[in-house]
């Protein structure tokens, strides 16, 4: 209510508006909380439920039991899978690293018109829905005679894990000191010694970083790989899903959990090393 000039405010709004300003902390707190745990929640109910001793989820349970880790790591298929998804998130790893900072070292260090140009195609792979990539993917890959290929696999892989290892690689640029390069320079050393021998080692840790997130795209993909996979050729996902659509097994809350350890265990490696080296 407006009186000459003066706002009044009614007291229920009074009280909330002081509740807010004493409590916005705590509030904010619960609400993050809240947010964390809903989208935690489905990530924990794996864990107990790949100990379930039953053919499927059953609750109460009745049992628990090492069944579903035992037949992951008895079965053929489940550890060819692993290994094919192991061998494709190495390669991409290697080949995100070494054209992203190819590109990284263009995007910081170079100064022509297409610079703009370049870096939004780096970054494109983000912002184009999922399914599109697949279908993309889907066509050019046929159209090459690749699909379902391992080399298919890192072409894909290796153009989703260019963005996030260019940020992580040109951020670190941007803050290196240049007049290292250029005092290896001064002692003889070339531009190709001095980025070897100088400015990798210094900026190693942003691409180990930047090779762990390349190796999580490639390995837990588990969308465009349905469009780019083949028989004969069967990544961990692909597997996941085709025992889900057969039988449903546990194997799959089994296999999920030995990934979550895994890429926190990864991740927890990665900034200890970057830690230390920084």
């Amino acid at each position: 209510m407006n009186m000459r000039g003066y706002t009044v405010q009614h007291p229920l709004l009074r009280f909330l508006s002081r509740t807010y300003r004493e409590y916005q902390s705590a509030l904010l707190w619960m609400f993050c909380s809240v947010i964390f745990f809903y989208l935690i929640f489905p990530v924990l109910i794996l864990f107990p439920v790949s100990f379930f001793a039953s053919q499927y989820t059953l609750l109460p349970p009745s049992g628990y039991s090492l069944r579903w880790y035992q037949e992951f790591l008895s079965n053929s298929d489940w550890i060819d899978s692993a290994f094919t998804s192991i061998k494709i998130a190495l390669l991409t790893s290697v080949c995100a690293c070494v054209i992203g900072g190819l590109a990284s070292l263009a995007l910081v260090r170079g100064n022509w018109r297409s610079k703009d140009l370049l870096s939004s195609l780096m970054i494109s792979p983000m912002i184009v829905p999922t399914i599109l990539v697949g279908v993309a993917s889907f066509f050019t890959l046929s159209s090459l005679g690749i699909k379902g290929d391992i080399s298919g696999y890192v072409l894909i892989y290796t153009m989703l894990s260019l963005p996030i290892v260019v940020i992580v690689i040109s951020s670190r640029l941007q803050s290196f000191d240049v007049a290292l390069e250029e005092a290896a320079n001064n002692l003889g050393a070339n531009r190709w010694g001095a980025l070897w021998h100088v400015t990798l080692p210094i900026i190693s840790p942003a691409v180990f970083v930047a090779a762990v997130f390349a190796f999580n795209v490639a390995f837990e993909e588990a969308i465009i790989v349905m469009f780019i996979s083949k028989p004969g050729v069967t990544t961990l996902p692909n597997q996941m899903y085709n025992t889900l659509i057969e039988d449903a097994s546990l194997v799959v809350a089994a296999v999920s959990s030995l990934q979550i350890v895994a890429t926190v265990s990864i991740f927890g490696a990665a900034a200890l090393v970057g830690k230390n080296r920084s």
